[in-house]
């Protein structure tokens, strides 16, 4: 199942893909993320994701910018496939994480 957060981890990836944010871009508040629907429950997790990634950067007090482009061109499709199956287990994994955390909090 694809949750809300892993939909925006798609739309960010997508939008830096397509040329609409470029590295030293800053992204859309979490207000203006807020208004295409988002949580900032949903919000937070995706964002730390690309981050963990070396996608996208925090800077205290300023805003989220895009870091490095997720795949560059010279990028073969053989290491491009590999990280987006190792985004996926991860996306997998937080979500049996969470799982597991509802699991002990209902006990």
């Amino acid at each position: 199942m694809t949750t809300k957060t892993d939909k925006l981890v798609t739309r960010i990836l997508e939008s830096i893909e397509s040329g609409e944010y470029d590295i030293g871009d800053r992204l859309p508040t979490y207000t203006e993320m807020g208004k295409w629907g988002y949580l900032a429950a949903q919000i937070s997790p995706a964002i730390g994701r690309l981050t963990d990634l070396g996608i996208l950067e925090r800077r205290h007090g300023k805003g989220v910018y895009v870091r490095s482009m997720p795949f560059p061109a010279e990028m073969n499709d053989a290491r491009r496939d590999t990280l987006r199956r190792k985004a996926q287990d991860m996306q997998r994994l937080s979500q049996d994480i969470l799982d597991l955390l509802d699991e002990l909090e209902m006990s």
